[in-house]
């Protein structure tokens, strides 16, 4: 462990998110600027944020260096769930979205999926993550799903992403299936909706997590109030009470 460290981390431990923003911002040594982004993730959530943290990671998108940048975007995305952002991020973060890299490609697409939980709207935001759910890094994948979720809570909805998104219920990823269930939710929610999604989402009321099933449970009540439905499914078999707790839970 170096000297910065052990710094970074008593700060961490101290939470003084403050002192480790004011290092961030006066050091060019790149081990030191990603220990402090992986400060700032861990703070920001315990609510501990510094809005002059924001700034100095979004020129660090700029890094020449791929952790810095992969490090900064996830800093970027973990304040923006505190309500701490600036929008002059999401250029940078879009084209961090196209990069060979796996890693960043997650990074910057958590970073901007998170400014759309947060309600901000940019330009060509729905088709770039509908393009990102064929992504072949899952952690892309589900989080452009969550992304046109939250742009389809707002409004922002194009009937396009259905079918990919029904695709993905099947997904083995389990944050895949549960991102792709809050989409359509969302969607479905807003009177967009397919037929395709009956059954896979059938199958999900018996999904090992507990928002997958209260989002599938609303995608197959919206279809069903609209007149689609199969009385072959295996529906009956869920059971009463943990239907009712699904409604229940907010996710």
């Amino acid at each position: 462990m170096t000297i910065y460290n052990r710094k970074i981390k008593r700060l961490t431990n101290n939470k003084q998110i403050i002192d480790i923003a004011k290092i961030l911002r006066s050091t060019d040594i790149q081990d030191l600027q990603i220990d402090c982004f992986k400060a700032i993730s861990i703070l920001s959530k315990k609510d501990l944020v510094d809005p002059t943290a924001v700034n100095i990671s979004i020129k660090l998108l700029q890094s020449n260096n791929p952790s810095v940048r992969r490090f900064a975007a996830f800093a970027l995305g973990d304040m923006a769930n505190c309500g701490l952002y600036d929008e002059i991020c999401i250029q940078p973060l879009k084209i961090m979205a196209s990069e060979h890299d796996k890693e960043n490609r997650w990074s910057s697409i958590f970073a901007l999926m998170t400014l759309t939980k947060k309600g901000v709207v940019f330009d060509g935001a729905l088709d770039m993550f509908h393009n990102k759910l064929l992504d072949n890094f899952d952690k892309v994948t589900y989080n452009s799903a969550f992304a046109i979720g939250h742009l389809a809570n707002v409004g922002i909805i194009n009937e396009n992403v259905l079918l990919p998104l029904i695709s993905l219920l099947n997904d083995r990823n389990t944050y895949t299936r549960k991102g792709a269930a809050f989409a359509l939710s969302s969607m479905a929610k807003k009177g967009v909706f397919h037929k395709m999604a009956l059954n896979p989402s059938i199958g999900l009321l018996k999904d090992k997590d507990k928002f997958t099933r209260k989002y599938a449970l609303e995608i197959v009540s919206v279809l069903e109030e609209n007149g689609i439905n199969n009385s072959e499914t295996a529906r009956t078999e869920i059971n009463i009470s943990d239907s009712i707790v699904q409604r229940t839970n907010i996710g």
